[in-house]
């Protein structure tokens, strides 16, 4: 009887701690994973937009998400394409990154090449299938930025690749307006001629 007792004592105690022994452990193990990811993922961005392309290669090899996001819709190819780091989008994109992943604008890693002036990254984004026409949230494509902006080398790119020179954004301006319109680095008529010779019209 007293076995008994003893066994009912037990089994209350376990009940009253709402646990069973080992379930709060493994939620705990399982918490300690899910930051470890996070700050793995969170690492590589950041490497990723600096250029520290060794650094990448490692978080890549101890599990970080290549395509992870940050805050903002960031991934690590959409930084390192933003800020130029050709080598460090090499290393991605031969990992594997998805080149069409959009932020919170809808901006693509395409966009942010462009719209900068990496031509030798637009290259590579076009080499790793990369859409050459995706829309922003204000409907411009990675073209209208080069033309905007007056990024000939990487409008070239994109023309190559078979850009639409006739693209137009949400609100109806075509590709050769924004090239008229861009308030940045004048003379703008080698842009103009370059996109009339590829077929753009008003």
């Amino acid at each position: 009887m007293k076995q008994v007792m003893l066994g009912v004592v037990a089994l209350a105690f376990v009940a009253g701690c709402g646990q069973v022994p080992g379930v709060q452990t493994a939620r705990v193990a399982q918490g300690t994973t899910a930051v470890r990811s996070a700050n793995l993922d969170n690492s590589l961005i950041e490497a990723a937009g600096k250029g520290r392309t060794v650094d990448v290669q490692s978080l890549l090899g101890r599990g970080a998400r290549i395509d992870a996001r940050n805050g903002n819709g960031y991934t690590a190819l959409a930084l390192a394409s933003w800020r130029g780091h050709g080598a460090t989008v090499k290393v991605l994109i031969e990992a594997g990154a998805n080149p069409n992943i959009a932020n919170e604008d809808r901006k693509t890693p395409l966009h942010w090449a462009a719209a900068f002036g990496h031509a030798a990254i637009v290259t590579d984004l076009i080499a790793a299938k990369a859409n050459l026409n995706p829309r922003d949230d204000q409907g411009w494509t990675p073209l209208g930025w080069a033309a905007f902006n007056n990024r000939i080398p990487a409008a070239q790119a994109l023309i190559a690749g078979g850009a639409d020179v006739n693209a137009r954004t949400t609100s109806g301006i075509s590709v050769l307006e924004l090239a008229r319109r861009g308030g940045m680095l004048l003379p703008r008529y080698e842009m103009l001629r370059l996109l009339e010779n590829a077929g753009a019209r008003q």
